[in-house]
C-alpha cells in the first residue's frame, strides 16, 4: 500500500541554479509477495530507499541482497533492480532527485551502494521535504537540497566508524574460521554474504586484524592443515580437500610460503608416518 508520494516539477522546468533538483518523495508500507522489476529505462534519477521495517528481497546486478530495518540502498540512473517483499510487510521511505550531476553528487559521499545498519530513518527530515516540495520558492528549494544532503550524511552512520569496521571485521572472521573448508569461501563471496564491496571490506578488516581477509583466510586453512597432518595419515590430498584448497599443487606452494616446510616434511618434522 501507498501511503504517502509527493512528487515535485521537472527540474528542467526550474531556473534555479542548484547540485540536484528534488523530483519526489515518498513513504511505502508493502505486502508480503508484492514485487516491482524495474527497467533501467524507467528511471534517469538517484534514488534513496531507506527501510523501517520488515525485510525485502533485492536482486542487484546479479546479486540478491535482504534488506532489513536501518538499512539503505542508493539507486543511480539507468540501474535495473528488482524487489520483493518476504515479510508480512515492508515499510520504507523513499526520495529521488536529478541533475547533470546528481549520480556523482550521492558518489562523492563514498558510501556502499547498499549501507548496512545505517541507524534510524531521520523521519523528521523525509517529512519536511514531503511538506515543502512543491513550493518553488528558491530559498526553499535550497533548504531542500540541504535536508537531502542531511539524510546523506545520516547514512553514513552516527556512531564512531570503528564500530562499523569492527563489525564487518568480525563478521567476516567468523566466516573464514567456520566455513575454511568450503573452497567456493574467498573474498567475493564473503563480501557479498555480507552486503559490503571488496575494497570496503578489506580495508575495514585490516584495520581491525592488521591483514587482509584473503591472507587470513590462508593462514587459518594452513594451520588447520598443520594439525590433521601432525595427528592423523590421512593422505595430503584429502587433507587439501578438507582445508578448502582442492589442487594439490596449490595446496603445496600456500602450504611451504606459510610454514617454510612441504607437507610431507612437516608431517615427518611431527613424527607422523
Amino acid at each position: 500500500m501507498e501511503t504517502l508520494v509527493y512528487t515535485n516539477l521537472p527540474y528542467q522546468r526550474q531556473q534555479l541554479s542548484l547540485p540536484i533538483y528534488p523530483s519526489g518523495i515518498g513513504h511505502y508500507t508493502l505486502k508480503k509477495g508484492w514485487t516491482a522489476d524495474e527497467s533501467r529505462e524507467l528511471s534517469d534519477q538517484v534514488s534513496i530507499l531507506w527501510f523501517e521495517q520488515g525485510e525485502m528481497e533485492v536482486t542487484y546486478y546479479g546479486q540478491k541482497h535482504l534488506l532489513t530495518a536501518n538499512d539503505v540502498q542508493i539507486i543511480l540512473p539507468e540501474e535495473q533492480r528488482c524487489r520483493t517483499v518476504v515479510s508480512d510487510f515492508c515499510e520504507y521511505r523513499w526520495l529521488t532527485f536529478r541533475g547533470q550531476n546528481a549520480a556523482g553528487h550521492v558518489l562523492s559521499y563514498g558510501y556502499d551502494r547498499i549501507i548496512r545498519n545505517a541507524g534510524p530513518c531521520p523521519v523528521e527530515l523525509f517529512q519536511k521535504i514531503s511538506r515543502n516540495l512543491s513550493d518553488n520558492d528558491p530559498f526553499i528549494q535550497r533548504m531542500i537540497v540541504s535536508w537531502i544532503d542531511q539524510i546523506l550524511a545520516f547514512a553514513g552512520g552516527r556512531h564512531d566508524p570503528r564500530i562499523h569496521s569492527g563489525l564487518y571485521a568480525k563478521r567476516a572472521k567468523e566466516i573464514i574460521e567456520t566455513q575454511y573448508n568450503n573452497s567456493e569461501i574467498n573474498i567475493n563471496t564473503i563480501s557479498d554474504m555480507l552486503g559490503c564491496d571488496r575494497s570496503t571490506l578489506t580495508r575495514l578488516f585490516k584495520q581491525e586484524m592488521n591483514r587482509c581477509p584473503g591472507e587470513y583466510l590462508m593462514s587459518i586453512r594452513i594451520v588447520n592443515a598443520g594439525t590433521l597432518l601432525r595427528g592423523s595419515d590421512i593422505p595430503v590430498t584429502e587433507v587439501a580437500k578438507r582445508c578448502g584448497i582442492p589442487n594439490l599443487n596449490n595446496f603445496c606452494r600456500f602450504f611451504k610460503r606459510i610454514s617454510g616446510m612441504t607437507p610431507l616434511e612437516f608431517r615427518r618434522k611431527k613424527g607422523v608416518d
